[in-house]
Protein backbone atom coordinates (compact mmCIF):
# COMPACT_ATOMS: atom_id res chain seq x y z
CA UNK A 1 0.00 0.00 0.00
CA UNK A 2 1.32 3.64 -0.94
CA UNK A 3 -0.04 6.13 1.95
CA UNK A 4 -0.07 9.80 2.55
CA UNK A 5 0.68 10.43 5.90
CA UNK A 6 0.35 14.42 7.60
CA UNK A 7 3.18 15.38 9.63
CA UNK A 8 2.88 18.90 10.74
CA UNK A 9 1.85 22.39 9.29
CA UNK A 10 2.95 21.80 5.54
CA UNK A 11 4.73 18.49 6.18
CA UNK A 12 4.23 15.16 4.70
CA UNK A 13 5.88 11.72 4.27
CA UNK A 14 4.80 9.60 1.52
CA UNK A 15 5.73 5.81 1.80
CA UNK A 16 6.02 4.39 -1.71
CA UNK A 17 7.72 1.09 -3.35
CA UNK A 18 11.18 1.09 -1.73
CA UNK A 19 11.40 4.70 -1.57
CA UNK A 20 10.17 7.68 1.57
CA UNK A 21 9.75 10.90 0.16
CA UNK A 22 8.98 13.57 3.04
CA UNK A 23 7.62 17.26 1.96
CA UNK A 24 8.58 20.25 4.62
CA UNK A 25 9.74 18.57 8.02
CA UNK A 26 9.19 20.54 10.18
CA UNK A 27 9.22 19.38 13.83
CA UNK A 28 11.63 16.12 15.06
CA UNK A 29 9.25 15.88 18.68
CA UNK A 30 6.48 13.40 17.78
CA UNK A 31 2.44 13.89 19.49
CA UNK A 32 1.92 13.03 22.90
CA UNK A 33 1.92 8.99 23.02
CA UNK A 34 3.33 8.29 19.72
CA UNK A 35 6.33 8.25 17.49
CA UNK A 36 7.40 8.12 14.02
CA UNK A 37 5.06 8.34 11.41
CA UNK A 38 2.16 7.88 13.71
CA UNK A 39 3.09 10.59 15.77
CA UNK A 40 4.19 12.84 12.92
CA UNK A 41 7.66 12.91 12.37
CA UNK A 42 10.18 11.29 10.35
CA UNK A 43 12.99 9.54 12.31
CA UNK A 44 15.98 6.93 11.96
CA UNK A 45 13.57 4.29 12.56
CA UNK A 46 10.87 5.54 9.79
CA UNK A 47 13.73 5.48 7.58
CA UNK A 48 15.29 1.70 7.87
CA UNK A 49 12.46 -0.15 5.60
CA UNK A 50 13.35 1.94 2.98
CA UNK A 51 15.78 1.19 0.20
CA UNK A 52 15.70 4.75 -0.58
CA UNK A 53 15.15 8.60 1.33
CA UNK A 54 14.39 11.91 -0.22
CA UNK A 55 13.46 14.74 1.50
CA UNK A 56 12.32 18.52 0.51
CA UNK A 57 12.48 21.46 2.10
CA UNK A 58 10.62 24.55 0.04
CA UNK A 59 12.24 27.41 2.02
CA UNK A 60 13.56 28.65 5.19
CA UNK A 61 10.82 29.44 7.38
CA UNK A 62 10.75 27.28 10.54
CA UNK A 63 7.35 25.94 10.39
CA UNK A 64 8.53 24.49 6.98
CA UNK A 65 12.00 22.36 8.03
CA UNK A 66 13.39 21.29 11.27
CA UNK A 67 17.27 21.56 11.82
CA UNK A 68 17.19 17.83 12.54
CA UNK A 69 15.79 16.48 9.37
CA UNK A 70 19.13 17.80 7.62
CA UNK A 71 20.94 15.28 10.25
CA UNK A 72 18.50 11.77 9.23
CA UNK A 73 21.18 9.92 7.55
CA UNK A 74 21.15 7.83 3.92
CA UNK A 75 18.97 10.62 2.32
CA UNK A 76 18.84 12.78 -0.78
CA UNK A 77 17.47 16.10 0.01
CA UNK A 78 16.45 18.62 -2.50
CA UNK A 79 16.04 22.23 -0.92
CA UNK A 80 15.15 25.75 -1.82
CA UNK A 81 18.21 27.82 -3.03
CA UNK A 82 17.63 30.38 -0.21
CA UNK A 83 18.70 27.97 2.76
CA UNK A 84 21.87 29.33 4.37
CA UNK A 85 25.03 27.49 3.08
CA UNK A 86 25.17 25.94 6.18
CA UNK A 87 22.84 23.61 5.21
CA UNK A 88 23.68 20.64 2.81
CA UNK A 89 21.81 19.48 -0.30
CA UNK A 90 20.72 19.61 -3.73
CA UNK A 91 19.83 23.52 -4.32
CA UNK A 92 17.22 24.43 -7.09
CA UNK A 93 15.53 27.77 -8.18
CA UNK A 94 12.74 28.09 -9.86
CA UNK A 95 12.23 26.58 -13.86
CA UNK A 96 15.64 23.54 -12.30
CA UNK A 97 14.62 20.48 -13.14
CA UNK A 98 16.53 17.13 -12.95
CA UNK A 99 16.08 13.29 -12.82
CA UNK A 100 17.93 10.61 -10.69
CA UNK A 101 16.84 6.46 -10.84
CA UNK A 102 13.56 7.06 -11.56
CA UNK A 103 12.68 10.69 -9.21
CA UNK A 104 11.84 13.80 -11.62
CA UNK A 105 11.56 17.08 -9.96
CA UNK A 106 11.10 20.01 -11.21
CA UNK A 107 11.31 23.33 -8.91
CA UNK A 108 8.68 26.23 -9.08
CA UNK A 109 8.54 29.62 -7.83
CA UNK A 110 6.69 30.82 -4.77
CA UNK A 111 4.44 33.61 -3.44
CA UNK A 112 6.83 33.86 -0.44
CA UNK A 113 10.34 32.59 -0.18
CA UNK A 114 12.10 29.55 -1.92
CA UNK A 115 10.06 26.98 -3.98
CA UNK A 116 7.42 24.91 -4.79
CA UNK A 117 7.99 21.46 -5.87
CA UNK A 118 6.64 19.25 -8.99
CA UNK A 119 7.74 15.48 -8.54
CA UNK A 120 6.87 12.51 -10.76
CA UNK A 121 7.25 9.15 -9.27
CA UNK A 122 6.26 5.49 -9.66
CA UNK A 123 3.98 6.64 -11.66
CA UNK A 124 2.59 9.30 -9.35
CA UNK A 125 2.97 13.09 -9.86
CA UNK A 126 3.03 14.92 -6.90
CA UNK A 127 3.10 19.12 -6.49
CA UNK A 128 3.91 20.41 -3.23
CA UNK A 129 3.36 24.07 -3.22
CA UNK A 130 5.23 25.22 0.26
CA UNK A 131 4.41 28.76 0.63
CA UNK A 132 3.27 29.49 -2.76
CA UNK A 133 -0.16 30.92 -2.28
CA UNK A 134 -2.14 33.91 -3.06
CA UNK A 135 -1.80 36.04 0.06
CA UNK A 136 -3.92 38.18 0.73
CA UNK A 137 -5.95 39.98 3.57
CA UNK A 138 -8.78 41.69 1.70
CA UNK A 139 -10.13 43.13 5.38
CA UNK A 140 -6.70 44.40 5.90
CA UNK A 141 -4.81 44.46 2.99
CA UNK A 142 -4.85 48.11 0.31
CA UNK A 143 -6.07 47.82 -3.25
CA UNK A 144 -2.95 48.24 -4.26
CA UNK A 145 -1.57 45.56 -1.89
CA UNK A 146 -4.55 43.28 -3.35
CA UNK A 147 -3.47 43.79 -6.89
CA UNK A 148 0.48 42.74 -6.62
CA UNK A 149 -0.65 39.47 -4.87
CA UNK A 150 -2.74 38.58 -7.66
CA UNK A 151 0.19 39.63 -9.98
CA UNK A 152 2.81 37.64 -8.06
CA UNK A 153 0.17 34.84 -7.75
CA UNK A 154 -0.54 34.80 -11.81
CA UNK A 155 3.41 35.07 -12.40
CA UNK A 156 4.09 32.08 -10.57
CA UNK A 157 1.09 29.78 -11.54
CA UNK A 158 1.65 30.49 -15.35
CA UNK A 159 4.48 28.24 -15.55
CA UNK A 160 2.19 25.77 -13.93
CA UNK A 161 -0.39 26.02 -16.56
CA UNK A 162 1.33 23.59 -19.23
CA UNK A 163 1.13 20.50 -16.09
CA UNK A 164 -2.82 21.19 -16.23
CA UNK A 165 -4.66 17.55 -15.66
CA UNK A 166 -1.78 16.47 -15.29
CA UNK A 167 -0.93 16.01 -11.47
CA UNK A 168 -2.07 13.41 -9.11
CA UNK A 169 -2.14 15.00 -5.57
CA UNK A 170 -1.23 18.82 -4.92
CA UNK A 171 -0.74 19.77 -1.87
CA UNK A 172 -1.94 23.76 -0.83
CA UNK A 173 -2.19 26.40 1.47
CA UNK A 174 -5.71 26.67 3.74
CA UNK A 175 -4.47 29.35 6.06
CA UNK A 176 -7.20 30.16 8.92
CA UNK A 177 -5.40 33.64 8.79
CA UNK A 178 -6.09 35.15 6.15
CA UNK A 179 -9.88 35.53 7.02
CA UNK A 180 -12.46 35.56 4.35
CA UNK A 181 -9.89 34.82 1.64
CA UNK A 182 -8.59 31.86 3.07
CA UNK A 183 -9.30 28.99 0.23
CA UNK A 184 -9.07 31.55 -2.40
CA UNK A 185 -5.95 30.42 -3.69
CA UNK A 186 -6.45 26.50 -3.36
CA UNK A 187 -10.11 26.71 -5.09
CA UNK A 188 -8.28 28.94 -7.98
CA UNK A 189 -5.25 26.30 -7.64
CA UNK A 190 -8.02 23.36 -7.81
CA UNK A 191 -9.47 24.58 -11.12
CA UNK A 192 -7.26 25.73 -13.88
CA UNK A 193 -4.62 22.88 -12.44
CA UNK A 194 -7.42 20.07 -11.91
CA UNK A 195 -5.39 17.75 -9.91
CA UNK A 196 -7.13 15.05 -9.14
CA UNK A 197 -7.19 14.91 -5.50
CA UNK A 198 -6.19 18.37 -3.59
CA UNK A 199 -5.14 17.87 0.04
CA UNK A 200 -4.54 21.42 1.92
CA UNK A 201 -2.06 22.49 4.86
CA UNK A 202 -0.72 24.96 6.57
CA UNK A 203 -4.31 24.86 8.48
CA UNK A 204 -2.63 26.45 11.38
CA UNK A 205 -4.16 23.37 13.05
CA UNK A 206 -8.04 24.31 12.17
CA UNK A 207 -9.01 20.96 11.49
CA UNK A 208 -12.97 22.95 10.91
CA UNK A 209 -11.20 24.64 8.06
CA UNK A 210 -9.97 21.47 6.02
CA UNK A 211 -13.16 19.62 6.41
CA UNK A 212 -14.98 23.06 5.11
CA UNK A 213 -12.19 22.96 1.90
CA UNK A 214 -13.50 19.57 1.44
CA UNK A 215 -17.01 21.13 1.43
CA UNK A 216 -16.20 23.93 -0.84
CA UNK A 217 -14.19 21.51 -3.53
CA UNK A 218 -17.61 19.09 -3.25
CA UNK A 219 -19.59 21.78 -4.40
CA UNK A 220 -16.97 22.65 -7.46
CA UNK A 221 -17.09 19.11 -8.59
CA UNK A 222 -13.72 18.64 -7.42
CA UNK A 223 -11.87 16.07 -4.88
CA UNK A 224 -10.13 17.34 -1.72
CA UNK A 225 -8.96 15.44 1.39
CA UNK A 226 -8.23 17.06 4.54
CA UNK A 227 -5.59 15.17 6.96
CA UNK A 228 -6.50 17.00 10.22
CA UNK A 229 -4.10 15.02 12.91
CA UNK A 230 -0.70 14.30 13.01
CA UNK A 231 -0.25 10.47 11.66
CA UNK A 232 -3.23 10.56 10.07
CA UNK A 233 -2.90 8.61 6.41
CA UNK A 234 -4.49 7.63 3.55
CA UNK A 235 -4.08 4.90 1.13
CA UNK A 236 -2.87 6.83 -2.28
CA UNK A 237 -4.34 4.95 -4.78
CA UNK A 238 -7.72 4.15 -3.21
CA UNK A 239 -8.21 7.91 -2.37
CA UNK A 240 -7.25 8.47 -6.64
CA UNK A 241 -9.78 6.05 -7.13
CA UNK A 242 -12.40 7.31 -5.13
CA UNK A 243 -11.83 10.88 -4.73
CA UNK A 244 -10.53 10.84 -1.32
CA UNK A 245 -13.64 9.36 -0.08
CA UNK A 246 -13.61 6.08 1.87
CA UNK A 247 -14.37 3.22 -0.60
Amino acid sequence: MRRIVYLENSGFALELEGLLLAFDICSSKPAPGKRGLAGGVVDEETLRPFERRALFFSHSHRDHYDPAAFRLPGCEKYISFEFPKSFAGVRMEPGQELERDGLWIKAFGSTDLGVSFLVRVQGLCLFHAGDFNLWHWREESTPQEIQEAYALYEDVLQPLLPYGDRIDVAFFPVDPRMGKTTMEGALDFAARLRPRLTIPMHMQGDAALGLAFERAMAEQGRAAKCLPHRGDWLDIDQALQTGGHEA
